[in-house]
C-alpha cells in the first residue's frame, strides 16, 4: 500500500470495533473510531477519511444521518453501511443516503479485506 489509507469506523458494537479496528491497523491502515452518532458527527469535520464503515443502527440514533454528513463533508470518501437488519430495505435506504456499498452483518475480516482491496487498487 503506497500511501496510508484512513478508515473511519462508526459502530457501537465493542467486540466488532475491536476486531475490525485491530485488523485494519495490522494491515497498515490509519483508523479512527466513533461509537455513536453524536461522536461521529463531532469528529467528522476534522477527519479526511478515504473510506468509512458505518453501522445503520446505533444506540443514539440512525447511522444514515452520519452517512449523509460524510457525503456532504467528504464526498470522495467511500462509504460502506453495515446492518444486521432486513437487507432489501436497509440497502435501499443506505444507497439513498449516499452509501457506496451495503454489507449485511456479520462482516468478516476477509470480506472487509476484499472490499478495501477493490476500493484502493
Amino acid at each position: 500500500m503506497p500511501e496510508r489509507k484512513f478508515i473511519f469506523i462508526v459502530d457501537d458494537d465493542e467486540g466488532f470495533v475491536d476486531i475490525i479496528g485491530s485488523f485494519l491497523v495490522r494491515k497498515g491502515y490509519a483508523v479512527e473510531i466513533a461509537k455513536s452518532v453524536d461522536k461521529a458527527l463531532e469528529k467528522l469535520p476534522s477527519l479526511e477519511p478515504d473510506a468509512c464503515l458505518v453501522d445503520l443502527l446505533l444506540d443514539d440514533g440512525d447511522g444514515l444521518k452520519v452517512v449523509e454528513q460524510i457525503k456532504k463533508i467528504h464526498p470522495a470518501a467511500y462509504i460502506i453501511v453495515l446492518s444486521g437488519h432486513r437487507e432489501d430495505e436497509a440497502s435501499k435506504q443506505a444507497k439513498e443516503a449516499g452509501a457506496d456499498e451495503f454489507v449485511p452483518k456479520p462482516l468478516t475480516t476477509s470480506q472487509l479485506k476484499g472490499i478495501l482491496d477493490k476500493i484502493f487498487t
